[in-house]
């Protein structure tokens, strides 16, 4: 008992040494959430490599060290910090109680971070972020007022066709209307396979109407020159990260409830050909 006591300890101590500054970090996601009720908070979990990963000091350097950072984190979040070194020995329980963690929340690199509500649902999730600690912090506000607050939920193309932007609402209106889901992920303002993909395609009468009547459509974009609100954003990240979207254009047929029937992407042979692909797939 007492040499688990004192790993514990060296342990925290040494958290304490490379993540210093004015924040309380803790190592127990549930305790901190069962805080974060009390105290109607978030809860912040940073996944890190503390004495290998590069980008994780970048971030703690940039951002964690600020005040403006920890002045908001203290008011608004329960924080976590869950590492994995590698010249480091973390207690046995700690170490698998992290390990746990990464596998709950499919981390996949570092640094990484999960938001969640005080329900235990996910906000959010990111990463390092270019521009300080103000930038961060903007960035995080966004994406929660943006969850918080009533949004636009569809987008029409040049032939008026209704894409819409939330895979929930895609797929209770998928149950309702007994359709199969068309998610798009593009990159609407660069890629041109997305623009062939569109223009050969999905602007086509061919596609429209057998959309109409077969399809609920999904798009989920990534441009570069213009800017998503931050909340739609990190949506449209957290997506591509579920189904392990690589490149552009990606698409994704899905039956009501999320399934993928068929993944997709650009295909010769204009509008007549993809929806006869489609067609069969959803026999």
């Amino acid at each position: 008992m007492m040499k688990k006591s004192l790993a514990v300890l060296f342990f925290l101590v040494t958290l304490t040494l490379i993540y210093a500054g004015n924040i309380n970090w803790q190592s127990n996601v549930d305790d901190a959430l069962q805080r974060a009720k009390e105290n109607d908070k978030y809860v912040f979990v940073f996944f890190t490599g503390s004495d290998w990963c590069s980008w994780c000091h970048k971030l703690t350097g940039e951002v964690f060290d600020h005040q403006e950072f920890q002045n908001y984190v203290n008011k608004k979040m329960e924080m976590v910090l869950l590492d994995f070194p590698q010249t480091i020995t973390l207690p046995q329980d700690q170490a698998a109680y992290n390990e746990a963690q990464l596998e709950k929340y499919g981390v996949r690199g570092f640094p990484s971070i999960i938001i969640l509500e005080n329900n235990g649902d996910v906000a959010m999730q990111l990463g390092y972020r270019e521009g300080g600690p103000v930038k961060y912090v903007e960035y995080i506000e966004g994406v929660l007022n943006w969850n918080d607050s009533p949004k636009n939920e569809t987008w029409e193309d040049k032939k008026g066709q209704v894409w819409y932007k939330n895979l929930d609402t895609a797929q209770k209106l998928a149950t309702k209307e007994n359709k199969r889901i068309l998610v798009n992920f593009t990159g609407s303002d660069w890629c041109v396979w997305c623009k062939r993909l569109s223009n050969e395609v999905f602007l086509q009468p061919e596609f429209i109407e057998f959309a109409d009547e077969n399809l609920i459509l999904l798009r989920l974009d990534f441009p570069k020159s213009t800017s998503l609100p931050p909340g739609e954003e990190s949506y449209n990240n957290s997506l591509a990260q579920k189904f392990g979207v690589k490149g552009f254009p990606t698409i994704f047929l899905l039956d009501a409830k999320g399934n993928t029937i068929q993944k997709l992407g650009y295909e010769e042979g204009g509008a007549v050909s993809y929806v006869a692909h489609l067609r069969d797939l959803i026999k």
